[in-house]
């Protein structure tokens, strides 16, 4: 069975439905009680069902009821006693499928209404729930993202490690390119303060990056033979722009007197 959040629950689906027909289930779910909790009231909706179906009182109507009851609570506590009410109106006004009535209100002919109605409520609630779960993604998202202060903070840290790593005559290894990413992300966005021939290449410096790249990963094909690709664990074509990018950020570095110079300008509003 498809088990939907009560009205216990912190979100409703309330403010998702587009439909009456996804109203209706949604209030039969978050204004009424599981089967199991009113014994009194279950057997009082079982009783109006019986009504909708013309169905006269007869000696054997107590033991009827309490029969039909105990299979609802043994088969059914997931589902609330609005629902049940919901579904034998639905199915008087034939919405569900394969709930004929043969005579008898007996379990068989209950349990193929509320069947019925189970599907119907996950065809009915299938997009408030994608919609619902969509929200709840972005909130939860909105509240694990860093502040932008944070996310200067660290930007700063990352600049500051990789641009030690260069000074200290080694080669950028930054894997990710966060470097030559948020340089680029500020100069296309018209920030002047990272504008630089190395931060925006032309012809000649993106060739001159590329060809330096492939002369990395030449070196390393020789040293590694045919086995470069599965020694590395990298992909060859990605693996060059990495390294031509990288280049460029260590070109980058090599015009500053200090690493002062990019860190004072990576402020917190460059987050927002």
């Amino acid at each position: 069975m498809n088990n939907l959040p009560l009205k216990s629950q912190k979100h409703s689906l309330s403010a998702f439905v587009e439909t009456s027909e996804q109203n209706d289930i949604i209030q039969s779910i978050e204004n009424s009680i599981q089967v199991g909790k009113n014994d009194k009231l279950l057997l009082e909706v079982l009783s109006m069902w019986k009504m909708y179906l013309g169905i006269n009182k007869s000696p054997d109507a107590a033991i009827e009821l309490a029969l039909v009851r105990d299979f609802i609570l043994d088969n059914y506590k997931h589902i609330t006693i609005g629902e049940i009410e919901l579904a034998y109106k639905l199915a008087a006004m034939q919405k569900l499928e394969d709930c004929e009535y043969y005579g008898q209100f007996s379990p068989l002919y209950v349990g193929r209404v509320l069947n019925s109605y189970l599907y119907y409520r996950k065809i009915q609630l299938a997009d408030p729930i994608r919609r619902q779960d969509k929200a709840k993604l972005i909130e939860q998202e909105k509240k694990n993202k860093p502040t932008p202060e944070d996310q200067a903070n660290l930007t700063r840290e990352i600049f500051f490690d990789f641009y030690n790593q260069f000074k200290n005559g080694q080669e950028i290894t930054d894997v990710f390119n966060l470097c030559w990413n948020f340089l680029r992300e500020q100069v296309l966005s018209g920030n002047r303060d990272f504008l630089h021939k190395w931060t925006n290449p032309q012809k000649s410096e993106y060739q001159e990056a590329m060809t330096y790249a492939e002369n990395i990963i030449k070196n390393k094909e020789d040293k590694f033979s045919d086995l470069y690709e599965a020694v590395s664990g990298l992909n060859k074509e990605s693996d060059v722009k990495k390294i031509a990018r990288n280049y460029c950020v260590q070109k980058y570095f090599e015009s500053l007197d200090n690493v002062e110079e990019i860190i004072k300008k990576i402020k917190p509003e460059l987050f927002k």
